[in-house]
């Protein structure tokens, strides 16, 4: 029987949320700022940067929230400068769906 231990994982929810930011590091450096931003909204969950518009609840557990103010305030400041400080086209970011990045289903699925 296997016991769930919560501590250990709010540990590893934590670990990996801040393994997007760290992710995202190289690929801002690189100028690639989109994929930045799109691993930083990734560590996020997308709240605040699409999550909401999400109706599919298999789409929201897919990507769930690994960084708030609550549990890691540092991190999650760092992943919404990540995104707010991109250099985006004149219109803005408004929306980071992940159902149209293939790129974060890849990188989610590394074991």
């Amino acid at each position: 029987m296997h016991i769930f231990d919560s501590k250990r994982f709010a540990e590893l929810r934590d670990q990996d949320g801040h393994s997007w930011i760290e992710g995202a590091k190289p690929n801002s450096a690189r100028g690639n700022h989109f994929a930045a931003a799109l691993m930083a909204a990734r560590a996020l969950g997308f709240a605040g940067y699409g999550r909401e518009k999400i109706a599919d609840p298999q789409s929201k557990e897919q990507y769930p929230i690994l960084l708030t103010p609550a549990v890691d305030p540092i991190d999650e400041q760092k992943a919404r400068r990540q995104i707010n400080e991109a250099p985006w086209p004149a219109q803005g970011l408004k929306t980071l769906n992940p159902q149209r990045h293939d790129y974060c289903r890849r990188r989610s699925t590394r074991g």
